[in-house]
């Protein structure tokens, strides 16, 4: 079987935030980003990982304007399906002085595929044959400096993260944000560091669904 993630995406600026507790000054971020698939095509032609570099173009609506390659895997099918994640996800665009404007920054997507002949870990005897994904090592989110001033009591942050049967992370959205766009993408950011064991249907680990909660207090 075979795989892929996303990463990162890149070169994001520092929010700062004004004393009304709008994001007046922060990076572009994404915010539904769509499952990535491992091409069929590039199946037993690549192996181990490989990495794609797009430059991304925003305009000021957070639509994609232009997604050019800059650094290619060697395989066209892998560099196509990379553009493809790019465009598919869903970003909000820059600010700069409380006015969204145009940005460019740089999108890293990572593929690798297993052996040949891999499999979904198999479920260890005395483990129920029908769980939900559960979480194996927590990543705490870091509170951001840019939030500090504005945020004034106890804020929550839901992340629906689609977890595949290896437990690997394929996507993730904000599924209540808690209106400030540095702590919703630092709640992604733990999201997706966070460790996962997958659903398990009919004693077979499967794609499954976890909503990760994020909490940030003042002070």
């Amino acid at each position: 079987m075979i795989h892929a993630l996303l990463l990162a995406l890149a070169l994001a600026d520092s929010p700062n935030q004004s004393g009304s507790g709008v994001d007046c000054n922060h990076a572009a971020t994404a915010s539904v980003i769509p499952a990535l698939k491992f091409p069929d095509a590039a199946k037993g032609v690549v192996h181990g990982e490989v990495t794609v570099l797009v430059s991304l173009s925003l305009d000021d609506r957070g639509k994609v304007a232009q997604a050019v390659v800059t650094k290619s895997s060697g395989n066209a099918s892998i560099d196509s399906e990379a553009l493809r994640q790019v465009r598919n996800t869903t970003y909000a665009p820059k600010v700069v002085e409380c006015k969204p404007v145009v940005s460019t920054y740089t999108y890293r997507v990572d593929f690798s595929s297993d052996a040949p002949g891999d499999a979904p870990t198999p479920v260890p005897p005395g483990v129920p044959c029908f769980r939900d994904v559960q979480t194996i090592s927590v990543t705490q989110p870091e509170f951001p400096a840019s939030a500090a001033a504005t945020t004034t009591r106890t804020v929550t942050v839901l992340v629906e993260v689609i977890v595949d049967e290896y437990g690997k992370v394929q996507s993730l959205r904000i599924k209540t944000s808690s209106g400030s766009l540095a702590l919703d993408d630092a709640a992604m950011r733990a999201a997706n560091a966070t460790t996962y064991s997958p659903k398990i249907v009919n004693c077979k680990p499967v794609s499954g669904t976890y909503v990760f909660r994020a909490d940030f207090s003042p002070g």
